[in-house]
């Protein structure tokens, strides 16, 4: 047996399989919900590199805020957080 591939034929219809046993159709309906699956995730990787970029963003305006506030509540000169 040719252990790449080989032809059973089933009656008319002759079906490509692997020397594992799956079919051709098999294996490329499973590579196709892989690369979606893929795509998926590089989707979602992007989505939460944004979030985290926002997050960030944001903890930065936070921090300038309590600098600010600290320094009026404590008397300190503005322009020394500068």
């Amino acid at each position: 047996m040719n252990r790449r591939n080989f032809i059973n034929r089933l009656g008319k219809v002759s079906v490509l399989t692997t020397a594992s046993g799956f079919t051709v159709s098999a294996l490329a309906n499973a590579r196709s919900k892989a690369d979606e699956a893929s795509k998926d995730m590089s989707r979602q990787v992007a989505l939460l590199k944004n979030k985290v970029d926002a997050l960030e963003k944001n903890q930065k305006k936070i921090v300038k805020s309590l600098c600010v506030l600290m320094a009026f509540s404590t008397g300190m000169d503005i322009t020394m957080l500068i």
